[in-house]
């Protein structure tokens, strides 16, 4: 995903735009390497009633997560929210 791209879905996030920013991700979602994950995965609210809130979304999101090798990012924070989020949506789904 070009840096660009990772500057606009944030913007879209911190705009409180959250069709267009969904709609964002979704669009770009296979173009997304550990970093939009770990973009995306540090701007989202790990609340339990927003996930399922805005679960047809979050589900796409998560059939994308499941599989990744969290070792492939060093950073403790992504593997701790990304860990979480996929538990949540495990759990939920």
């Amino acid at each position: 995903m070009k840096w660009e791209d990772k500057i606009e879905m944030v913007k879209l996030h911190n705009s409180n735009d959250t069709s267009g920013f969904q709609k964002f991700v979704i669009d770009h979602l296979d173009e997304f390497d550990i970093q939009a994950f770990d973009m995306f995965i540090n701007i989202t609210e790990l609340i339990p009633s927003n996930i399922m809130e805005n679960k047809d979304f979050y589900i796409k999101i998560y059939n994308k997560t499941k599989d990744l090798d969290l070792d492939f990012n060093d950073s403790f924070r992504y593997k701790l929210r990304m860990s979480a989020f996929n538990t949540l949506c495990k759990e939920n789904f």
